[in-house]
């Protein structure tokens, strides 16, 4: 980051924390994206199409509001080669290829017995308590390989290569109204558990061995216990930012080991567990955007029996402990306005198990017991950039309504979450001040009563014990439940152990207008801006105030005004708004901080320089501005370059290789890109530059003089062997023979192939790929294969053969063959080779799983005689009745979305 870039973020932090101080305005009050509070984790309803945030497939962006926030599921620490699929985005092939292109290893390696063997994680081995493997070696494809994260080329590749180029780029080039809405975008990490002894290696006789095990040596560069691996994430994390301040990215909040030195201090009481964990956690997530969720209660919960429903385990001190260190936690996320989607799943029904201990309690609450309990649990972390995602599995009861309602009976928290108990911090009754009342959650390990008195409100018995402690002083003579009952003086509230509720300062009988929202969001504006107040689309029945009033102000209240259409502001201001109906209590307040500049300097390069090596990649020079632009920018820029152009040089690939072009920033949008491609460069020639200068000769005053230009310095690497690439091609033909009737199209376009002897008739699928327009008819001739994998996504079958192994049998066609318009597919397979080229196993049932096939001959084979290349037929084994599926997909719909076949190829040039 440069000086002056420094010195602009400085100065506009200053001026927002100034205005901050003026105004009085709330943490609560700085929503920095999109206000609806209703999100999406893991799965897509076609009710919650309003969403806010969305982290799931992003074949869905499309329908989702164009503020919400888009995140795509991914990984981002260790991979595995099984996993190579545009559905998971985990780019195992992308690593393995730019590790052999340096000669410089980017996945862990260890040496024990000496030898040098791969560092895996201990998912899929079945460990003994002994830690002795017990699954097959057939699994072997299935061993996840953890990254360097402290090699600053992991970032670049996978920002600039994965991120941009391969997983994002094609998206934007096919999909134009995506293309028109680029805020929000970003990606989703999954398995966010940092625990470095999750990690080792298998000796001769089968038994794994953690990192940091003294018989485990790992080389010099690899991180050698937990503190430098959690600095390694850390170190990654700003790297990507850094690299892509454009996307958003939030991770899986997950279980995070201790150093060394904490846990000694843990141990010796000199610093609480919750304490301890909140520390290493500030450090990884300082440089994330937020966190994701899975479950409320996600670690502090049991399973009930085979109704894969979960809940609050009440006996256990490790859940309220889990449960205790999530809201330490959310209290800093909140602190620092980070985004946080919190998914709940809320059960229709449950059993409980013989011998559950308070069985009468859970037995006798009601799906709105379950939905008001969870949903407390998620207003207790809620922060200022908050989603709640919950899943109903109700089908009779709306859910989302009963959110709602909780929502607007409370509007906005009133400060953070508190609470009582043992200092040990594994029992505690929390609660929160929200404007129209407190929220309530007892994780206590027994029954509390409060009692409303003239100071507010009081926490009289705890565990048995009288207190006396005033929670929450109230100037009140009395409180209501939600259903409303009223507490008084004379009455008293118990809640149960695992219980949550909430009393309002109003009595719920009467509506609350729901709170305004204010558009658009965000914090840095131009010289003007255009406000907009509405009402928010509920789930709720429509309000039967037809012409409800909103009224709003910009001085804090000292004059009031009725909202009558968009209006525009000059000058910075906090914008508070609040609607009125006959019938209802008065709307909580909305507000929205509006920071105004007056500078017309407005676009820059987001950091001025920035050095690569002269294998094969893509570089983005990032451009940003520090507020939304107000319509869509046009921002011509020229090149400089001494670089060498030439078929064996480096060729600046700006556009069509054009070294003059223009950036165009969308309107709502804060970041652009430009990108270069650079080439293996096989001639010694000394390090080269390239400047790229934004020129806007038409209108200066789009560019900050100060940040017009970005130099990129390609590092000359010769001497190092021919530059090794990688390519995914999809299929241009693929078809199913003999296609299973109960599996429909997924869409307009998708289908499944089942594959196998289904009552003894045989089904295939066929699948070819065009090697000579997917590697460029330009290059054919001078590439080299060293690997080509086939990939194909075999679905989830739930409960059904679980775990099952199904041999798949390759073998390469010999005649053309054309799917044609029959959408049932080829009655009978072409001809094809008598043996097959490769048999492979594919496991089903249990979970999701990518096949990989490895077609190295086939390929090479294809690419030498392209008039021979037919493809390949998969068929299941002829001697078996075991099938499985495959997805297929036609090649005219380019969307990622798909879950179709892709060939990776991993090629040198000759």
């Amino acid at each position: 980051m440069t000086g002056s870039f420094k010195t602009f973020m400085h100065a506009m932090m200053t001026g927002i924390l100034s205005l901050l101080l003026l105004t009085g305005c709330s943490t609560m009050d700085r929503r920095r994206v999109a206000d609806t509070e209703w999100g999406v984790f893991g799965q897509y309803k076609k009710r919650n199409i309003r969403v806010g945030a969305y982290d799931g497939h992003f074949s869905k962006f499309d329908r989702l509001p164009e503020d919400a926030l888009k995140l795509t599921h991914g990984r981002f620490h260790y991979f595995g080669k099984f996993e190579e699929s545009s559905a998971v985005v985990f780019p195992y092939y992308l690593f393995k290829a730019h590790e052999d292109a340096t000669g410089r290893p980017l996945f862990y390696t260890a040496t024990m017995e000496k030898k040098q063997r791969d560092v895996i994680s201990r998912d899929f081995l079945a460990l003994t308590p002994g830690n002795r493997r017990t699954s097959s070696k057939e699994f072997d494809e299935l061993f996840l390989q953890p990254l360097n994260l402290s090699d600053e080329r992991t970032a670049d590749l996978f920002v600039n290569e994965w991120l941009r180029q391969r997983l994002y780029g094609p998206w934007f080039r096919n999909n134009l109204s995506f293309r028109k809405s680029q805020t929000g975008l970003g990606m989703g990490f999954d398995m966010c558990s940092f625990v470095y002894s999750m990690f080792g290696v298998l000796d001769n006789k089968g038994y794994f061995h953690s990192l940091g095990s003294r018989e485990v040596k790992v080389p010099k560069g690899f991180p050698r216990n937990q503190e430098e691996y959690l600095r390694s994430i850390s170190v990654f994390l700003e790297n990507i930012k850094r690299l892509a301040p454009d996307l958003t990215f939030v991770c899986n909040e997950g279980s995070i080991a201790l150093p060394q030195g904490l846990r000694s201090k843990v141990e010796q009481k000199k610093v609480s567990d919750i304490d301890a964990d909140l520390e290493v956690f500030k450090q990884v997530y300082k440089h994330l955007d937020g966190v994701e969720r899975e479950d409320v209660f996600e670690n502090a919960i049991v399973s009930l029996g085979n109704s894969s429903v979960l809940i609050p385990a009440p006996e256990g001190r490790f859940a309220r402990m889990t449960f205790a260190k999530i809201v330490s936690r959310h209290r800093w996320l909140a602190s620092e306005e980070k985004l946080s989607i919190v998914r709940a799943v809320i059960p229709a029904d449950y059993r409980l198990p013989a011998g559950f201990k308070n069985k009468k309690i859970f037995a006798r609450r009601s799906f709105t017991d379950r939905v008001r309990i969870k949903t407390m649990a998620y207003l207790l972390l809620r922060g200022p950039n908050s989603f709640y995602a919950p899943q109903f599995d109700d089908k009779t009861t709306n859910g989302e309504q009963l959110v709602e309602t909780i929502f607007d009976r409370l509007g906005l928290p009133d400060g953070q979450t508190e609470w009582y108990g043992n200092d040990d911090g594994y029992f505690r009754l929390y609660w929160r001040k929200f404007d129209g009342g407190v929220v309530l959650l007892n994780f206590s390990g027994q029954q509390v009563q409060l009692k409303v008195s003239g100071t507010g409100l009081v926490l009289t018995d705890f565990r048995g014990k009288q207190t006396n402690k005033l929670l929450v002083p109230l100037k009140v003579s009395g409180l209501y439940l939600p259903d409303g009952s009223p507490i008084n003086k004379t009455s008293s509230l118990t809640l149960d152990d695992v219980d949550g509720t909430y009393v309002l300062l109003k009595n719920p009988s009467r509506p609350t207008m729901p709170r305004p929202r204010i558009d658009p969001r965000g914090i840095l504006f131009g010289p003007k801006v255009t406000v907009t107040i509405r009402l928010p689309e509920v789930f709720s029945p429509v309000y039967p105030c037809k012409v409800p009033a909103i009224f709003y102000t910009t001085d804090n209240w000292r004059t009031k005004k009725r909202y009558a259409g968009p209006f525009q502001l000059t000058g910075s201001a906090v914008v508070r708004a609040k609607a009125e109906c006959n019938g209802y209590y008065p709307s909580f307040e909305g507000s929205a901080l509006f920071r105004l500049s007056r500078s017309s300097a407005l676009a820059g390069f987001h950091f001025s320089s920035q050095k690569v090596d002269e294998f094969e990649r893509t570089v983005h020079a990032v451009v940003d501005m520090p507020y939304p632009a107000p319509k869509d920018l046009r921002i011509p820029f020229r090149v400089s370059t001494n670089m060498n152009s030439s078929e064996y040089g480096v060729n600046v690939g700006l556009k069509d290789g054009n070294t003059s072009n223009s950036l165009v920033i969308r309107k709502g949008a804060r970041y652009g890109t430009i990108a270069i491609s650079l080439y293996g460069d096989l001639i010694q020639e000394g390090a080269e530059k390239l400047t790229i200068i934004l020129d806007p000769k038409d209108d200066t005053s789009l560019v900050d003089p100060k940040r017009r230009s970005f130099t990129l310095t390609v590092e000359d690497n010769d001497g190092k062997g021919n530059p090794v690439d990688y390519k995914t091609c999809t299929p241009s033909m693929d078809a199913f023979v003999r296609r299973d009737a109960s599996v429909g199209y997924r869409g307009d376009k998708e289908r499944m192939a089942e594959i196998g002897l289904i009552n003894k008739v045989p089904f295939y699928a066929l699948i070819k790929v065009d090697l000579q327009r997917c590697l460029g008819p330009e290059n054919v001739s001078k590439v080299k294969i060293k690997q080509a994998i086939l990939t194909g996504y075999v679905p989830w079958l739930r409960d059904k053969n679980n775990d099952k192994k199904v041999t798949a049998y390759i073998y390469r066609v010999t005649q053309d063959w054309d799917r044609g318009k029959n959408t049932n597919g080829w009655k009978v397979p072409p001809k094809h080779e008598q043996k097959p080229s490769l048999t492979a196993n594919v496991f089903v049932g249990g979970a999701r799983y990518v096949a990989n096939w490895d077609v190295t001959g086939d390929a090479r084979y294809f690419l030498d005689s392209p008039g021979k290349n037919h493809g390949w037929l998969i068929a299941g084994d002829p001697k078996s009745e075991d099938a499985f599926k495959l997805y297929l997909k036609e090649t005219e719909d380019t969307r990622l979305g798909a879950l179709i076949p892709r060939l990776h190829i991993i090629y040198t040039k000759k």
